[in-house]
């Protein structure tokens, strides 16, 4: 087992001149918060490493990143909302699942009716950089595979690091605080509940259980919900 803090309250670096908080989890995982607690996840390996998610930060994250790895990485994401792909433009590529494609091209209009989602001064990766989603992502000491649950949004996936014993959820489940349904392009109540019984029994296939880490797409939630129960982060 990693031996990750009972809390949230990981060692961690503030980097000069950037909004940014990087948390070093472990060795090959890094936890990037941004000024809007969005998550950002860096998985190192031998050969590549994955980002997972890339916020809605007014700074640019790619020259981040860059200090942080020295070798070549692949740009993921959970879905495709604003608040996770919100600075993809900086990247050459970005891996989402094409379900995602109508919740993506909304992003730009989000902040019509939400002040906080504002696509102002955010960079969008163009579609023709956009790649269909794989199986698994290849880091050459492991690999991290790609569990499918929509709901949330229609693409929403989780990557499953078995070598770490840990699931990056993304707003899959929630983050903190409970499932958000009643945004546009979410499932239904029942079709979600029928996309977990399916995600539960592809994450035991990959052997995951209670006992592993589950971490979500959004730092400090459990302490905002007004509706839910107290749930830390991980």
């Amino acid at each position: 087992m990693i031996a990750f803090c009972a809390t949230i309250d990981w060692v961690f670096e503030r980097r000069d001149n950037v909004s940014y908080t990087v948390h070093k989890l472990i060795d090959d995982i890094t936890f990037i918060t941004d000024e809007k607690s969005c998550c950002i996840y860096l998985l190192k390996g031998r050969d590549y490493s994955l980002l997972i998610d890339q916020g809605m930060d007014l700074d640019d994250l790619k020259p981040l990143i860059d200090q942080l790895v020295d070798n070549d990485y692949y740009v993921a994401c959970t879905h495709g909302h604003i608040d996770h792909v919100g600075r993809s433009g900086e990247f050459d590529h970005l891996y989402m699942n094409k379900e995602d494609m109508a919740v993506y091209r909304d992003n730009k209009t989000i902040g019509q009716y939400n002040e906080f989602y504002s696509a102002i001064g955010l960079t969008f990766i163009d579609e023709d950089k956009i790649l269909d989603m794989p199986e698994f992502f290849d880091l050459g000491d492991r690999k991290i595979y790609v569990v499918k649950c929509p709901g949330h949004t229609p693409g929403s996936v989780m990557f499953v690091d078995t070598k770490n014993k840990t699931v990056f959820t993304g707003d899959a489940i929630g983050s903190g605080c409970s499932i958000w349904l009643q945004v546009d392009h979410a499932t239904t109540v029942k079709e979600y509940k029928e996309s977990l019984k399916m995600c539960y029994y592809n994450l035991l296939l990959l052997g995951a259980s209670y006992n592993w880490y589950f971490l979500g797409g959004h730092d400090r939630q459990e302490y905002m919900s007004k509706v839910s129960r107290y749930n830390l982060l991980n």
